[in-house]
């Protein structure tokens, strides 16, 4: 996106950088496909051998090109949630896509606002239902934020389209390898990632999200 603005300072909010990113990737498939590759490769290193093994075997078949990454993508609850009389809609934070290719990410970038309740779940279920808009032959879930989540936020390996969750400063080094092809763009995605990596992050508790409650 050539004619992207550089996004100031104070407007530095959760929305506004992973739609900054979502505009950054719009007409660069390559970069696009990169991001989803970094993000893959980064939780094929996680701790939780089942779910490392599950992401680099999914690393394996993502594309090189080709890929499209969309924002705040709209989809109804489950049938669950339908039940309760919860008619609202999921907003898929970003929602990597390529032909037979789908990854669904929650994306946090601040301290404040956790998880929504099932946030996962619903992410899993429209990666999942049959007859999801969204679903491809390899589809995925995962989760960056800045923190280690929470047992009752994670999803547990038998749910075959959850990929893990990772954070930020695991990811770093390898978003900082991205280069958007414009220049006006690789500008802005610098000062994103220069944003998220100074923002104050708690120091990781090793003891926190090792089991997962759903």
């Amino acid at each position: 996106m050539s004619d992207s603005e550089p996004i100031p300072p104070d407007r530095f909010s959760e929305t506004a950088i992973t739609k900054g990113v979502a505009d950054i990737a719009d007409g660069d498939e390559s970069f696009a496909a990169a991001l989803a590759r970094t993000l893959l490769a980064t939780a094929g290193a996680q701790e939780d051998a089942v779910l490392a093994s599950r992401a680099a075997e999914f690393l394996r078949h993502a594309p090189e090109t080709g890929v499209r990454l969309r924002h705040q993508v709209s989809y109804p609850h489950g049938w669950l949630d339908l039940l309760r009389g919860n008619r609202e809609r999921t907003l898929i934070d970003w929602l990597f896509e390529g032909p037979s290719f789908a990854i669904a990410v929650e994306v946090k970038t601040h301290l404040v606002g956790g998880m929504e309740e099932r946030q996962l779940w619903r992410y899993h279920v429209a990666m999942t239902a049959r007859r999801s808009a969204v679903r491809r032959a390899q589809s995925g879930v995962l989760a960056l934020t800045p923190y280690v989540l929470d047992r009752h936020e994670l999803l547990k390996p038998r749910h075959k389209r959850y990929l893990g969750a990772i954070r930020w400063d695991q990811a770093m080094p390898g978003l900082r390898q991205l280069t958007p092809a414009d220049p006006g763009d690789a500008a802005r995605w610098s000062a994103i990632l220069d944003h998220v990596e100074h923002s104050p992050w708690p120091v990781p508790d090793p003891d926190l999200g090792a089991s997962p409650s759903m």
